[in-house]
This record gives C-alpha cells, structure tokens and sequence, in this order.
C-alpha cells in the first residue's frame, strides 16, 4: 500500500453512510455451515446499526440456536470453552 491508495480507502470509506436493510441472517447461517463439532464457532458480525427490527429478531433467535460444539469441549454446566475465559 502506499499513501494514494490509503487516502482512497479513507476517502471511500468515509463516504459510507448507514442505510438499513442490513441483512446478516443469510451470512450467520453461512457461518454455521462451517462448524466442526470438535472447535469453538466464532462468527464475528460487523453489521451498520442499522438491521431492521424483523431481522434482529430472527438474528436473535438463530444466535440462540446456534450449532453447539463437542461435550469434550465444555466446561461447567455446559459453558463453553470461551464462556469461561
């Protein structure tokens, strides 16, 4: 990289502009189709702020329903190993 296209990249990204209609159901169960029983799922969201009520509702659901991974792997009353750090 150099100074040029640092400045572009700055400049793009601070024309961007949250709109809404953010939809990050699709790309979670993306995610979730890479789960290996035996490792930690860690699906990192980075979404506008601006999903709609609908969504995070779903969104909210489907966290709560995400794939659970080895009972090797659990600690107490069944936290995971990154509950407990």
């Amino acid at each position: 990289m150099n100074d040029e296209s640092l400045a572009s990249a700055d400049t793009f990204l601070g024309e961007q502009r949250a709109r809404g209609a953010t939809r990050l159901r699709p790309g979670v169960e993306a995610a979730y189709r890479f789960r290996d029983p035996d490792r930690t799922l860690n699906v990192v969201v980075l979404p506008d702020g601006m999903t709609e009520e609908a969504e995070r509702e779903q969104l909210l659901d489907l966290i709560r329903r995400r794939p659970a991974t080895s009972s090797a792997r659990r600690g107490p009353a069944g936290a995971s190993s990154c509950a407990r750090r």
